[in-house]
C-alpha cells in the first residue's frame, strides 16, 4: 500500500509538523505492508517528494531544496502523485492513502483535505468541513454553542473593527464590561498556543490584540477560568469512537503556552486527573459529543478547562490534527485504552479507508435532473 506522508507547509507550526511526520515515517517503515512516499511542503509552499527529502529536512542548514524533486498531486481522480526528476522525466506514483500531517494553516484547516478529496485519495483525519470548522476556534465556538456545549464567555473582533476609530472605544468597553480580567486574547485560527496572551488589565489589551492579528484576521477574547485545571482527552474512530481516559496537564507559567508545550521539561500529566469520578465521565462524554457534533473522523484531541472551585467544565478547543509524537498527549492518552503508537497509526489508516469507501458509495449523478434540464 502506497502511503504519502505529507508534512511541513506554509504554517507557523512547520517545524512541529516535521517532527511528527518523521516519527510517523519511522513507524510506518517498520511495517512490511507500506510503501512510504514522503511529501514535503517547504515554508514557501513548494512541494517535493522522494526519499531524499528526509535527509534534507533533518539537516535544513546544509540542504539545498533545488536538488530535490518537485512534486504535485493532480486534482484528477487518478490518485496520482507526479514527481519531476532532474533528468526531466516524470515519475507517476499511484497513492493508496495520504497521511496529511501538516499542522496549522493550509493543512489543518481543510485546504489540503480539499485537494485530496478532488483527487479522490483516501486520507487520514477529518473531512474538509470538520477540519475547517475545528481549526477556526470562533467557528467551533459558535457552532457548538447551538448544541449547548458549555463554554466560557467570549467576544470576537476582526481587523476592520479594530482599526475603526469610531468603534474602538466601544469594543474596549465591551471587553471590560462583558469579559473582565484576567482574560485570554488569541487568534481565531492558529495552533500550538501561538499568538495567545493572558491579559490582566485594560492596559494590556492593545498589545495582545496586535499580536493575535499577526496570525489571523479574527481575534477571540475569552474570560479566564478561575484556578483553571487543564484536561485533555483523545478520541479515535469514526461513527463510534473510542474515548481515552482524560489527562490533567501540570505546567509552570501563566498558562499552557508554546514554551510549556514544546520547550520546557517542567510539565507533567496526571492520568486520571485529580477530579471526582463523575467529572471524569462527564469530560469523556463531552469529548465524544464535540467529536461527533463536528463530524470529526479518525482522531482528535479535545481540550477542556475546569474551574478549580466550582468544578464546572468548559470546552476549550478541538485539534483534528493533534500533536502526534510518541510522547504527545494524544498518543499518551490513547495508551490508557490499549493503543500503542504503532496501533494508533494503523487504526487511523483503517478508519480513513473505511470513510473513503462510505463517501464513494454516494450517488453523484441524477439522470432525472439531466433530462429536465435538457428539455428546458
Amino acid at each position: 500500500m502506497s502511503v504519502a506522508v505529507i508534512f511541513g507547509g506554509r504554517s507557523q507550526e512547520h517545524e512541529v509538523s516535521i517532527g511528527v511526520a518523521l516519527q510517523i515515517i519511522e513507524i510506518l517503515s517498520k511495517e512490511k505492508k507500506y510503501n512510504i512516499i514522503p511529501v514535503f511542503i517547504s515554508p514557501r509552499g513548494n512541494w517535493y517528494a522522494g526519499k531524499e527529502v528526509i535527509k534534507a529536512v533533518k539537516n535544513p542548514k546544509i540542504s539545498n531544496f533545488k536538488n530535490l524533486s518537485p512534486a504535485v498531486f493532480s486534482p484528477d481522480t487518478d490518485k496520482t502523485l507526479y514527481i519531476f526528476n532532474s533528468d526531466k522525466t516524470i515519475k507517476k506514483v499511484k497513492i493508496d492513502i495520504a497521511f496529511p500531517w501538516v499542522l496549522g494553516t493550509s493543512g489543518e484547516d481543510g485546504a489540503l483535505q480539499g485537494l485530496l478529496e478532488l483527487a479522490n485519495i483516501p486520507y487520514v483525519g477529518s473531512s474538509v468541513f470538520s477540519s475547517a470548522c475545528g481549526f477556526n476556534k470562533l467557528t467551533t465556538k459558535n457552532y457548538l454553542k447551538a448544541f449547548s456545549v458549555p463554554q466560557v464567555e467570549y467576544l470576537a473582533i476582526d481587523k476592520a473593527q479594530w482599526s475603526d476609530k469610531k468603534i474602538y472605544d466601544s469594543i474596549v468597553k465591551k471587553i471590560v464590561r462583558e469579559i473582565s480580567f484576567p482574560c485570554f486574547i488569541k487568534p481565531a485560527s492558529c495552533g500550538s498556543s501561538i499568538g495567545i496572551s493572558k491579559v490582566k488589565n485594560k492596559s494590556g489589551i492593545n498589545l495582545a490584540v496586535d499580536l493575535a492579528f499577526k496570525y489571523d484576521q479574527s481575534v477571540i477574547i475569552e474570560a479566564a477560568v478561575k484556578n483553571a485545571i487543564e484536561v485533555e482527552c483523545s478520541v479515535l474512530g469514526n461513527q463510534d469512537p473510542v474515548v481515552s481516559t482524560p489527562g490533567q496537564v501540570e505546567y509552570e507559567g501563566e498558562f499552557y503556552d508554546f514554551n510549556a508545550k514544546y520547550l520546557s521539561e517542567k510539565w507533567n500529566v496526571l492520568v486520571p486527573p485529580k477530579l471526582p469520578a463523575n467529572k471524569v465521565e462527564e469530560i469523556k462524554h463531552l469529548a465524544k459529543k464535540v467529536f461527533l457534533t463536528l463530524g470529526a473522523t479518525g482522531g482528535a484531541r479535545v481540550d477542556f478547562l475546569i474551574d478549580g472551585d466550582s468544578q464546572k467544565i468548559y470546552f476549550n478547543e478541538i485539534n483534528t490534527v493533534p500533536g502526534f509524537r510518541s510522547g504527545s498527549m494524544f498518543t499518551r492518552l490513547l495508551a490508557t485504552v490499549g493503543y500503542s503508537y504503532s496501533k494508533i497509526i494503523n487504526t487511523l489508516i483503517t478508519l480513513a479507508l473505511e470513510r473513503h469507501r462510505d463517501m464513494n458509495k454516494r450517488q453523484t449523478d441524477f439522470s432525472s435532473g439531466t433530462d429536465w434540464f435538457l428539455k428546458k
